[in-house]
C-alpha cells in the first residue's frame, strides 16, 4: 500500500501525496467545492478511507480519500489542529470484515459477468442452430420446389407434345376428307 502525505494551503485546497513517488494524487476542496480560507491544518483516518481538514473559515471538514468528495462538514471556530483518536480493535475488525464483503462483492459480480456472459453466449449458440436448422429445412423446401417444377416443367412438355400431335391429326384428317 502506497503510505500518504496530506497537506493544507492557503490557498483553501488538501492535497493527497504518494510518500512514494511524491506525486500529487489528488486535491480536494477550493473555494467552490471546499474550505472559504486558508487550510491550517489536516489528519488522515488511520484505515486511510477520510482526510479531515480544518481551516480558518472556522469549519472542519470530512473527505472521502477515494471519490474526493467532502463526506460532512462541522462548524464552530478556526481550526488550528485536528488529532483523530485511534480505532478500537472492533472498528478495525468492522473495517477487515468490510474489506472482504468488497472483495467478496467484486468476486461476484466478476461471476455473474461471465455467467451472464455464457448466457449470452449459449443463446447465441441456440439462435445459430436454430438458424442453421431452418436454412436446413428451406433448402430441402428449395429441392423439393426445383423437383416439381422440374416435373412441372416435364408435364407441359408432354401435353405440347399430345396437343401437338392431336392437332397433326386432327389436320390429317381435314385434308383426307377434303
Amino acid at each position: 500500500m502506497d503510505r500518504k502525505i496530506i497537506s493544507g494551503s492557503s490557498d483553501k485546497s488538501v492535497k493527497v501525496w504518494s510518500l512514494h513517488t511524491g506525486q500529487c494524487l489528488n486535491t480536494f476542496g477550493g473555494y467552490f467545492k471546499g474550505h472559504t480560507d486558508r487550510v491550517w491544518s489536516v489528519a488522515i483516518s488511520s484505515d486511510e478511507t477520510k482526510i479531515f481538514s480544518g481551516s480558518q473559515d472556522k469549519s472542519i471538514k470530512v473527505w472521502d480519500i477515494q471519490t474526493g468528495d467532502c463526506i460532512t462538514t462541522l462548524q464552530g471556530h478556526t481550526v488550528y489542529s485536528i488529532a483523530i483518536s485511534p480505532l478500537t480493535l472492533s472498528e478495525k475488525q468492522i473495517i477487515h470484515l468490510q474489506q472482504n464483503d468488497i472483495q467478496n462483492a467484486k468476486a461476484i459480480d466478476a461471476a455473474t459477468e461471465r455467467l451472464s456472459t455464457i448466457e449470452n453466449n449459449m443463446n447465441r449458440l441456440n439462435v445459430e442452430a436454430r438458424l442453421n436448422a431452418l436454412e436446413g429445412k428451406m433448402n430441402s423446401l428449395q429441392e423439393e420446389r426445383d423437383k416439381a417444377n422440374a416435373r412441372i416443367l416435364q408435364l407441359e412438355t408432354t401435353l405440347n407434345k399430345v396437343l401437338h400431335e392431336k392437332a397433326t391429326k386432327q389436320a390429317q384428317k381435314q385434308q383426307a376428307q377434303e
